[in-house]
């Protein structure tokens, strides 16, 4: 899988619970994903961690920032991670 598929995939699974990641799914799907967008989307992500009072969702998004990380840290665009996708997965 590529990065763009890996969040594309993290994003389905937020999707019911935070209404910003439809956009965030369009920009993506749309888009060419470089380094600058997956850290624009890290940092959001990264700052919503601290704005989200309910605890569950708080948790939800600290796992999500967590992947989002390691998505980023991906060598190649290409580069299948399998620790990735088990993270997603069990998302």
């Amino acid at each position: 899988m590529t990065k763009q598929e890996y969040l594309l995939a993290l994003f389905d699974k937020l999707e019911p619970r935070f209404d910003e990641v439809a956009a965030l799914k369009i920009l993506v799907r749309h888009n060419v994903l470089d380094d600058t967008v997956l850290d624009t989307i890290y940092a959001f992500f990264e700052s919503r961690v601290n704005q989200v009072l309910d605890e569950t969702e708080k948790s939800k998004l600290a796992q999500a920032t967590l992947i989002l990380g390691r998505i980023r840290k991906m060598e190649a665009k290409d580069d299948d991670d399998e620790s990735v996708e088990r993270l997603i997965d069990s998302f």
